[in-house]
């Protein structure tokens, strides 16, 4: 997957809800049944079509066991920066070009 710029509030809980639904176990159905509401509306955030409502999150993550946080931290599509603006993915580049430099050298 490429990485962007910036992603969406609503497609960053999407991303993080199917992963700790994953983790968790759980289908759209059991987690609509621990939150006493339709399938369809699992259905939608999931895909991507809406978000849950701010009353919602809370027990969202009580059922999967994850924090708001989580449920809105920044995923795999996006750049991490650590405290001095360089990117994850640079120093990912930087490591595994000198093991390799190493390797031949």
């Amino acid at each position: 997957m490429e990485l962007k710029e910036t992603v969406s509030l609503r497609e960053r809980m999407r991303i993080n809800l199917v992963s700790a639904m994953k983790k968790a176990g759980l289908t759209q159905v059991s987690l609509a049944d621990r939150l006493d509401i339709s399938k369809g509306t699992v259905n939608n955030w999931i895909r991507g079509n809406n978000s849950p409502d701010v009353d919602m999150v809370p027990r969202i993550c009580k059922a999967l066991g994850i924090t708001i946080s989580a449920l809105y931290a920044p995923t795999y599509l996006e750049p991490v920066e650590d405290d001095c603006g360089t990117s994850l993915e640079s120093i990912k580049a930087v490591v595994f070009l000198s093991y390799f430099q190493r390797l031949a050298g």
